[in-house]
């Protein structure tokens, strides 16, 4: 429910323009792993992301952009090296959220 939610309110941000649909994303960047850790309802989640995300706006984004980047140089080398970048990223990504929880208000 709360990946159905995030998917329609970043895709009509990003109809609206492109900007509101990064600014959407990045806000709501940590609710699928508040739900698994935290184990709270999706829109409670989407609304402790948006919490958890303030004032980290162009820090998650500069990360979010080099996740990207590292995900496509394996691409780039004939899909193979998403066998490296995936997980390696998958795991930057939990990292980041554990960086950000434990700053945050509901720390673990």
């Amino acid at each position: 429910m709360a990946k159905f939610l995030y998917t329609l309110i970043v895709t009509i941000g990003l109809f609206l323009l492109l900007v509101p649909g990064i600014i959407w994303a990045i806000m709501f960047y940590l609710a699928a792993y508040l739900i698994v850790d935290k184990n709270i309802g999706p829109v409670e989640a989407l609304k402790t992301s948006v919490e958890l995300t303030r004032g980290l706006k162009w820090d998650l984004g500069v990360f979010a952009s080099v996740i990207l980047l590292v995900n496509i140089i394996g691409l780039v080398c004939l899909g193979v090296g998403l066998l490296i970048t995936l997980p390696m990223t998958m795991l930057a990504n939990v990292y980041i959220y554990r960086q950000v929880l434990a700053r945050g208000p509901i720390a673990a």
